[in-house]
């Protein structure tokens, strides 16, 4: 073996060698868990309201720089009760490592579980989704933004993919006290092909769809391709939709 490649291959073991040194580093001394105040004093900045992280949060490294997270919740906007405005039992994420040398961003499949978003409505008009933006902001200076316009205009845009987006056991309500009216999406799930620049995109849902006024319940199972538009447009195609609905109520004829 020539004298030149025992080189780079001890380079390239070195390094290999060196990364794992690093990730097993980090996981001994470096423990996310610890910021957990730090991310609900952000949400409260951002959102006003109060983010608690029950459960654990942990990190991958090879061949995924990865994380997941469980039991997380958004508080309510006051006077609106004890239930969270969101919760998520479990979410997922992770880029692979190697491309992101090569510009490229390659992340995993997208797992989200147990989303839960409670929207409610008061006699009085209130509703609890408003004012989720008033927290601490921050403006951008012309310096810190020429600082970054520089940065990133002679950078090549990377080129991202994802692996595909699985929402499971995801919950939406609404509640409205002014009108009488409450629906509730429950079951939902959302599984999507592998999403990549200019590639059509597979999507299937279903959910299980419950209305109090008027009084009906639906069980929905939808699917369909999402495409690009012409070039330059940013419409997005939506072709081949099925949709396939079992419906019951008292107004459901049969």
């Amino acid at each position: 073996m020539a004298k030149p490649f025992k080189i780079f291959l001890w380079i390239v073991g070195s390094f290999v060698a060196l990364f794992a040194l690093c990730a097993i580093v980090l996981t001994l001394v470096f423990n996310p868990n610890d910021y957990k105040d730090d991310a609900a004093q952000a949400a409260r900045e951002k959102t006003g309201r109060e983010l608690e992280i029950k459960g654990d949060i942990k990190l991958t490294f090879y061949p995924w720089l990865g994380a997941s997270i469980e039991d997380v919740q958004l508080a309510n906007a006051e006077g609106f009760g004890p239930e969270p405005f969101m919760q998520v039992a479990e979410m997922k994420v992770g880029v692979k490592l190697m491309p992101l040398f090569k510009n490229r961003v390659e992340v995993a499949r997208i797992r989200i579980d147990g989303l839960a978003l409670n929207l409610a409505k008061k006699a009085d008009g209130s509703n609890n989704w408003e004012g989720m933006s008033e927290g601490e902001s921050h403006t951008h200076t012309e310096t810190e933004e020429r600082i970054v316009k520089e940065h990133v205009k002679d950078r090549e845009p990377a080129e991202v993919t994802i692996g595909g987006i699985d929402i499971t056991n995801a919950t939406f309500s609404y509640t409205d006290q002014q009108s009488g009216e409450a629906y509730k999406i429950a079951n939902l799930s959302v599984e999507t092909g592998p999403i990549k620049p200019g590639d059509p995109i597979e999507v299937l849902i279903a959910f299980l769809a419950n209305s109090a006024k008027p009084q009906l319940e639906s069980d929905v199972k939808i699917s369909f391709t999402a495409a690009a538009g012409e070039p330059g447009s940013e419409v997005t195609v939506i072709k081949d939709i099925k949709v396939d609905t079992t419906s019951k109520g008292p107004g459901v004829p049969g």
